[in-house]
């Protein structure tokens, strides 16, 4: 029989207090981390780009200077300018690494 409408029941409150508390802990959680500004990461490391800042070098670096290359190409507003075509250089990607103790 499975207890019809009692187990059907249970089972909605069990799903209720479960999105209940999850939703309570969730929003505890972020706004303790964005009150912490740990949500984010530091301008410096979000222009130098994570992946450098922590691993030491960039794990796109090829395709972001190859679409870098292809935007500036299609872009009117970069060819208005003159910028683009194959005049102008290819645009340079710079990693920034800091020595880093802790590593």
């Amino acid at each position: 029989d499975g207890n019809g409408p009692y187990q059907f029941a249970a089972n909605l409150t069990f799903i209720v207090i479960v999105v209940l508390w999850t939703t309570i802990l969730g929003i505890i959680t972020f706004l303790s981390l964005a009150l912490t500004n740990k949500l984010r990461v530091s301008l410096e490391v979000e222009k130098v780009g994570l992946d450098v800042k922590e691993h030491g070098g960039s794990a796109y670096e090829n395709y972001i200077s190859r679409r870098l290359s292809q935007m500036v190409s299609a872009s009117p507003t970069f060819k208005a300018h003159g910028i683009g075509g194959s005049k102008s250089p290819k645009p340079k990607v710079e990693t920034i690494v800091e020595n880093d103790a802790a590593c």
